[in-house]
């Protein structure tokens, strides 16, 4: 099986050290820090942590849930 290439937009660094999971909510963008234990809310026009949560353990990985309308 032949993959398309890919074609790298733009490369940021991440606001935190030792990101772990991301995920974006249809809203915001999560990122976890490893060795913060973190749970951070990036704003992601200026690419600065925006808010924390403080969660009771590692998050490893991360997954949005979305709704559909009926």
């Amino acid at each position: 099986m032949k993959l398309p290439n890919i074609i790298e937009r733009k490369r940021l660094k991440a606001p935190t050290v030792t990101p772990q999971a991301l995920t974006w909510d249809g809203k915001q963008l999560w990122l976890s820090s490893r060795d913060l234990g973190t749970l951070s809310k990036i704003d992601v026009k200026t690419w600065k942590v925006a808010g924390e949560i403080d969660p009771p353990g590692i998050v490893w990985a991360g997954v949005s849930e979305s709704m559909a309308e009926t």
